[in-house]
C-alpha cells in the first residue's frame, strides 16, 4: 500500500499534524523525512485507524474494505 502514491500521500497528510503541514508544507516535510520513517508513520497510522475502526476481531475481508476506503479517500 505504501507504493500506491495516492494512498500514501493521503495517509501521510492525515498522519502529520496540521500545524506542521501549514508551517512547512507537505513536500518539504516528506523530503526531509527518510523513507524508513515514512513507512513507519504510514504503517502505524493505518494500523491504529484499522483497529479503532474495525476492532480487534476484524478479519482479512474487513481489512480489504478498510484499505479500499483509504485509497478512495486519498
Amino acid at each position: 500500500m505504501f507504493d500506491d502514491q495516492r494512498a500514501c500521500q493521503g495517509v501521510l497528510r492525515a498522519a502529520i499534524p496540521r500545524t506542521l503541514l501549514d508551517k512547512a508544507g507537505y513536500e518539504a516535510l516528506v523530503g526531509r523525512l527518510p523513507e524508513p520513517y515514512q513507512r513507519a508513520l504510514f504503517a502505524s497510522y493505518v494500523a491504529s485507524k484499522f483497529i479503532y475502526t474495525c476492532g480487534v476481531r476484524a478479519g482479512n475481508v474487513d481489512f480489504y474494505k478498510f484499505a479500499s476506503g483509504l485509497a478512495n479517500k486519498a
